[in-house]
């Protein structure tokens, strides 16, 4: 799959509607389907989402991105993404309270495909989270991700016999803060600022035999242990020059440390990880919007190019 040919069948999809103004309505109801491409080797990433929103959402005088974030409403979603070894589904909600503390939760499950090398092809993911709005553009959000899988596999030919088992807990917290100030000459600036840790146990163990050259067993065992754990901190500033068009910036700094249990050693490496970006909102309906990205991301010397298009539906 390429972008282009995801592209052409998009634009096919609304050339047809009318060329006349669309009027920003509000909207309970919406959903999107869009392509990922990236510049490395991969078929890109699908993606389809559907949200509604309990309070109405207004688009008027605001950017077109940052309306469901300013509506500061109860809100319930469901996504399906997929990409060449892998499919996603997710549900989440979230509900305010009249006094702005805010509560969410989301369920994920990543269907991979299994391989000798992964033996997970199921995971799933729970995540709670819980927060504040300052005010109408301020949110500040803490939260909490786990996962926890254990499978095993067992081979037997005619000249090996393995049997493999493997577990894997992941434990994410997150404190995320964001913030929309809106100017006069142009739409306004949305900043986001983040701290995460990430912690993951791993353990893997396999057992059994091979033939050697003269046809006689030759057992083997193995065990594996690795905690690895990742700090992660983050800002965005996002310029909204007007309601459809905006520029952004990332940058994040990741700490990264894993021990070896089995002999001891122990690895950390530092990764600064930044991009620049353009994403433009086309309103081209009452209901239907057109939305194109461009990402340049930059890991430390690498990197790569991202480009997104999608179609949006609110009514």
């Amino acid at each position: 799959m390429t972008l282009s040919k995801v592209s052409l069948a998009l634009f096919a999809s609304f050339l047809s509607f009318s060329i006349f103004a669309a009027e920003n309505l509000p909207f309970h109801h919406e959903a999107e389907i869009g392509f990922l491409d990236s510049s490395e080797d991969s078929d890109g990433l699908v993606n389809a989402k559907y949200s509604y929103y309990f309070t109405a959402v207004e688009q008027t005088d605001r950017p077109y991105q940052l309306a469901a974030f300013l509506n500061q409403g109860a809100v319930i979603s469901a996504r399906y993404a997929t990409t060449e070894y892998q499919d996603l589904y997710a549900l989440s909600g979230e509900y305010v309270f009249d006094s702005k503390w805010f509560i969410g939760a989301e369920y994920l499950k990543i269907a991979n495909e299994k391989s000798f090398l992964n033996l997970f092809d199921d995971v799933d993911t729970y995540h709670i989270n819980t927060g504040y709005y300052f005010s109408e553009g301020s949110k500040l959000t803490l939260g909490y991700t786990t996962s926890s899988q254990s499978e095993s596999q067992y081979f037997k030919g005619n000249y090996f016999e393995v049997d493999k088992q493997q577990s894997r807990d992941f434990d994410l917290y997150s404190l995320t803060y964001e913030h929309f100030l809106p100017f006069e000459s142009t739409s306004g600036l949305f900043l986001t600022a983040g701290i995460n840790y990430e912690k993951t146990a791993y353990n893997r163990y396999g057992v059994g035999y091979m033939l050697n050259e003269n046809l006689q067993p030759d057992p083997f065992d193995t065990h594996v242990n690795v905690d690895k754990s990742t700090l992660i901190l983050g800002v965005e500033a996002d310029w909204y020059i007007n309601n459809a068009w905006s520029l952004g910036v990332a940058t994040s700094y990741l700490q990264l440390k894993m021990d070896y249990s089995q002999d001891g050693q122990r690895y950390n490496d530092n990764l600064n990880i930044s991009n620049i970006n353009t994403q433009y909102y086309w309103h081209f309906s009452d209901i239907f919007s057109a939305k194109f990205v461009a990402q340049q991301v930059f890991v430390d010397s690498d990197s790569e190019t991202n480009l997104g298009v999608a179609i949006n539906a609110r009514f």
